[in-house]
C-alpha cells in the first residue's frame, strides 16, 4: 500500500515501503491486505482513485503555522443533478501569499491551478445487490462552483423550493452561496441573498426554523482572528520549535442566524431571535427538534467552552445547554467539541447528540431523557475510553451491520504534533474508528474488523454519509486535510434487509428537513430515523434515510411525520428498494 508523504519542501509523493519483518499490528498501520488479523466482518473499500476522485486538499502552508491551515476541509454527498445517484463536492485550502508558487508534484497533471472547490458528477454505471460500478466525472468548470478561496465547510438544501439541492460555503473569509439552475450550473448568489459573511466561519446548516415553508440558514462562527492579527505558539514535543495554536488566545463569536424571506434574499435574525445571547468558538452544528414541541432545534458543539442547546419556541431561541445537561462533561468541564451527530440511537423517540473531543478527552454521549434533558452516557456506553487516544472531527450514526442498531463512524486527527504520527513532515494523522452499537446497548472498537482500508492513516476532517452506489448499505466520505479524498465503500454482503427512504415535503417542494421516519419491525422494534443533512464536522450527508434489520424479520409499516406533524403511512413495504415518500399540504396530522 502507498504512503502519502509530505515532503520538506511542501511537497507530497507517494511511496511504497519494504515488506516489514518483525512488525507488530500496533506499528504496521500500512499493512497488507493479505496479513494475518481479525477476520473481515464490516468491509471497506477506498474506492476514491479507482472511481475518479482525485481531489488533493491543500493547506497551503507556508511556516506561519495559521489555526485555518489544519481544520478544514468538509465535503458533501449531494444529488445536484436529481438523477438518483449522489454526487460529491469537496472543499479546497489556499495559499495567500501571492509571491509563492504551488509545488507542482501536489495535484494531478490534469487537475488546473490554483486549486479550487471541486464539483464531481457520479455516473453509476450499475446498482443493486452487487454493488454498483462507481465513476465520477470532474464538472466543476462547467458548473460553476470551483471556488478559490479558505474553504472549510459544505451545507445542502433546496432554499428556493424549485427541486434543485443548493450549496452553502463556509470560509476562512467571506463565504460562498450557490443557487442551482436545474441544468447542470450554479449560479454565485452570496452578495444577492445577503449571507456574505466575513468572518471565520465553519459549519452551517439549513432548516426551516420558523416553519415558513422555506429552509432558513444558520452558520457557526469559530475565532476571531485574521491573517494580519494571527499570533505565533511554541511546539510541545522536543524539536518543534512551532505549533498550531488553541482557540483560547482568540475571541470566540456568535453564530448568525438568516432568516429566508422567499424571495431569494435572507435577512440576518440572529438578534431578534435570541441567537446573539450566548457564544463561543463554534464548530459542529446539529439540528433536531430535541425537546419534541414541533420546533427545530439548534446544538452548537464548542471548541474549549459550554456548549449550545437553542432550544425553539415559536421562533425564539434560548440557550438551555448547561441547565439541561448538554454544555459539559460528564465530570463538570467544558470539552474541545468538534463535530457533532444527531440521531434517535435508542429507538425511544427523541434525539441524541454525539460529540467528537480532543485527545486526552472523551467524545460523548448525552442521551435525551426526554424533553430535552440530557446525560452523559458516555463511560456506561463504553464510548469513552477507546476515544482518548483521537481527536475526533467528522464522526456519523450508520448501521454498518445492518442490524438495526445505529452503529458510529468516527474521523480522527491530531491539531497538534504527535510522536506517534507516521507522517513526520506532517505528524497529526490518527486512524479512523468504527463502534458498534452492541444488543446490551453499549458500543464495542471493532476497527480491526473493518479491512485494511481502516488502517490507513490521515489528518481526518469532514465525513459525510450516504449510499453512493445504491446497494442498500451506507458508504463514507472523508475530508482529510493536506491529504487526497477517501471515499470508503462499504462491501458489506447484503443478507439482511435494507430500505432507503426519501421524503419530500409537499407544500415546499423539497426534502421535509426535520421529519422523523420509523419503521415497525414484526418483533415489535419501531427504529427511528431523521430526515437531514447537517451534522458530522463541516459536512453533509444523503438527505435519504436509511433502514436495515435482520432478514427473519418483516417490515410491518413505514410512517413520515413532518416537523409540523402531518404523517403518511405505508403498511408492509417492501424491503431492498430505494423509495420516495411525499407527504402533502392535506395529510393528516398526528394526535398530539
Amino acid at each position: 500500500m502507498a504512503i502519502l508523504v509530505v515532503c520538506a519542501d511542501g511537497c507530497r509523493r507517494d511511496e511504497t515501503p519494504a515488506p516489514a519483518t518483525n512488525s507488530t499490528a500496533e506499528t504496521d498501520r500500512t499493512a497488507s491486505p493479505t496479513r494475518e488479523g481479525p477476520p473481515v466482518r464490516f468491509p471497506f473499500t477506498d474506492a476514491a482513485e479507482e472511481s475518479g476522485l482525485d481531489f488533493v486538499h491543500f493547506i497551503g502552508a507556508t511556516g506561519g503555522y495559521h489555526m485555518w491551515e489544519n481544520l478544514g476541509p468538509g465535503c458533501a454527498f449531494v444529488d445536484y443533478d436529481n438523477d438518483g445517484d449522489l454526487d460529491v463536492y469537496l472543499v479546497q485550502g489556499a495559499m495567500f501569499e501571492p509571491e509563492k508558487t504551488y509545488p507542482d508534484c501536489i495535484f494531478p497533471p490534469r487537475v488546473p491551478l490554483p486549486p479550487r472547490n471541486r464539483l464531481y458528477r457520479n455516473e453509476l454505471v450499475s446498482g443493486g445487490t452487487n454493488h454498483g460500478v462507481l465513476r465520477f466525472v470532474d464538472v466543476t468548470e462547467p458548473s460553476g462552483t470551483g471556488h478559490i478561496g479558505f474553504g472549510m465547510g459544505v451545507a445542502t438544501g433546496d432554499y428556493d423550493n424549485d427541486g434543485d439541492v443548493d450549496l452553502h460555503v463556509t470560509n476562512f473569509g467571506p463565504d460562498m452561496f450557490y443557487r442551482n439552475n436545474g441544468d447542470g450550473t450554479f449560479t454565485d448568489v452570496t452578495d444577492a441573498a445577503g449571507v456574505a459573511d466575513p468572518r471565520w466561519t465553519a459549519s452551517s446548516a439549513f432548516f426551516d426554523y420558523d416553519e415558513d415553508g422555506y429552509l432558513d440558514l444558520v452558520v457557526v462562527a469559530y475565532c476571531d482572528v485574521t491573517l494580519a492579527t494571527s499570533r505565533k505558539c511554541a511546539g510541545f514535543l522536543v524539536g518543534r520549535t512551532r505549533e498550531y495554536c488553541g482557540p483560547a488566545i482568540y475571541n470566540g463569536m456568535p453564530t448568525r442566524l438568516y432568516r429566508n424571506q422567499g424571495d431569494g434574499t435572507f435577512v440576518d435574525v440572529t438578534l431578534k431571535t435570541g441567537i446573539a445571547d450566548a457564544y463561543g468558538h463554534g464548530l459542529g452544528i446539529g439540528i433536531a427538534d430535541f425537546d419534541g414541541n414541533g420546533w427545530l432545534d439548534i446544538y452548537i458543539a464548542n471548541d474549549g467552552d459550554a456548549n449550545n442547546l437553542w432550544l425553539n419556541d415559536h421562533g425564539r431561541f434560548t440557550d438551555v445547554a448547561l441547565i439541561h445537561g448538554a454544555a459539559l462533561s460528564h465530570s463538570g468541564m467544558a470539552q474541545a467539541g468538534m463535530g457533532v451527530a444527531v440521531a434517535d440511537y435508542d429507538d425511544d423517540g427523541d434525539a441524541e447528540i454525539f460529540l467528537g473531543h480532543l485527545t486526552g478527552e472523551t467524545n460523548a454521549l448525552y442521551k435525551n431523557l426526554g424533553g430535552a434533558l440530557f446525560e452523559d452516557v458516555s463511560m456506561p456506553c463504553k464510548l469513552g475510553a477507546p476515544s482518548k487516544p483521537f481527536t475526533t472531527f467528522g464522526l456519523g450514526w450508520l448501521d454498518v451491520d445492518h442490524d438495526a442498531d445505529l452503529d458510529i463512524f468516527l474521523s480522527s486527527g491530531h491539531i497538534y504534533a504527535l510522536e506517534t504520527a507516521t507522517n513526520p513532515a506532517y505528524p497529526y494523522d490518527q486512524t479512523n474508528q468504527l463502534m458498534i452499537h452492541e444488543s446490551d446497548g453499549t458500543f464495542t472498537d471493532r476497527t480491526a474488523e473493518a479491512g485494511p482500508a481502516m488502517k490507513d492513516s490521515a489528518v481526518g476532517r469532514g465525513l459525510a454519509l450516504g449510499d453512493v452506489d445504491n446497494d442498500g448499505d451506507v458508504d463514507v466520505l472523508l475530508g482529510d486535510n493536506n491529504a487526497p479524498v477517501r471515499l470508503l465503500r462499504n462491501d458489506l454482503a447484503n443478507e439482511n434487509h435494507w430500505l432507503l427512504v426519501r421524503v419530500i415535503d409537499g407544500k415546499c417542494r423539497r426534502d421535509a428537513v426535520g421529519a422523523t421516519v420509523t419503521l415497525a419491525l414484526s418483533d415489535g422494534r419501531v427504529l427511528t430515523r431523521l430526515v437531514g443533512t447537517s451534522g458530522s464536522y463541516l459536512s453533509a450527508s444523503d438527505p435519504r434515510v436509511h433502514f436495515a434489520w435482520p432478514g427473519e424479520l418483516t417490515a410491518m409499516s413505514l410512517r413520515v411525520t413532518t416537523i409540523d406533524g402531518r404523517a403518511v403511512e405505508v403498511d408492509h413495504p417492501e424491503p431492498e428498494r430505494i423509495m420516495t415518500l411525499r407527504v402533502e399540504p392535506d395529510a393528516g396530522k398526528t394526535p398530539p
